[in-house]
């Protein structure tokens, strides 16, 4: 749970987009290392390639918000990375297209 503590501040080694689910993507041992803070991407690429493994788990801000509330009575701070990964997308219409689709 270390990494869900609203003072977390993540960090990516990586530029490519094809690895950020799974290891089907791992990069080789001597990739270029070009250091950023994560979240790197838009919050859809960071969807599961198969949403049944999670559910919504992790994709909507404010789930996210009672998480830190709950398990760490504590609110997320100004600089929090999520709140720029959660606002580029409408991840709740998004679920609901896919509902209809099934």
């Amino acid at each position: 749970w270390i990494h869900s503590h609203p003072s977390v501040k993540p960090c990516d080694v990586s530029d490519d987009p094809s690895f950020v689910w799974g290891y089907a993507h791992v990069p080789k041992p001597d990739f270029k290392i070009d250091l950023k803070p994560a979240p790197r991407f838009n919050l859809t690429t960071y969807f599961p390639p198969d949403r049944r493994v999670c559910g919504k788990f992790g994709l909507v801000k404010e789930d996210r918000l009672v998480e830190y509330r709950e398990l760490y009575g504590e609110e997320v701070p100004d600089s929090w990375w999520g709140f720029d990964l959660f606002n580029d997308v409408d991840v709740q219409a998004l679920l609901r297209v896919e509902e209809k689709e099934d």
